[in-house]
């Protein structure tokens, strides 16, 4: 269901800018302090409507899972801005609010760089992960270092 141009509290979506698995992102304009930030709309049928006590626990892990990612503070890591939930034509939307970066996600922009390699793709998932001894690993001109 296409969101262009709804209100969500004082976000205004303005484009559909991506989409996955769990929902959709939008542009968004924040009216309370005029700034372009990305909207993720959760999918609808995520959410069981007719199941009240599902909904309900859909919506407890969704707020863990936003206070966990509000908890997380790191240089590569996108700050959460805000999250909730309202009523639009009798359905629930979910939505989390975080930075508008029009270069996209890290996936595309090391697509468009050049910089995608399957050793770099190993390395993310990877990256909080603390090792007991330290490494240094070049490869096509990046140097990690890992501890």
């Amino acid at each position: 269901m296409p969101l262009d141009g709804l209100q969500v509290r004082h976000y205004l979506l303005l484009k559909l800018i991506g989409s996955g698995g769990m929902g959709e992102i939008y542009l968004a304009r924040d009216q309370r302090l005029d700034r372009q930030v990305a909207v993720k709309v959760v999918r609808s049928d995520l959410v069981l409507e007719n199941d009240e006590e599902q909904s309900a626990k859909f919506y407890r892990l969704f707020q863990r899972e936003a206070r966990t990612i509000s908890m997380l503070d790191h240089p590569h890591i996108l700050p959460l801005f805000d999250y909730g939930e309202v009523s639009h034509n009798e359905a629930r939307l979910t939505y989390l609010v975080m930075p508008y970066h029009p270069e996209g996600s890290l996936d595309i922009w090391l697509r468009k760089s050049g910089k995608t390699t399957p050793f770099l793709y190993w390395l993310l998932p990877r990256s909080f992960v603390r090792l007991p001894t330290r490494y240094n690993t070049r490869m096509n001109g990046i140097s990690f270092t890992r501890m």
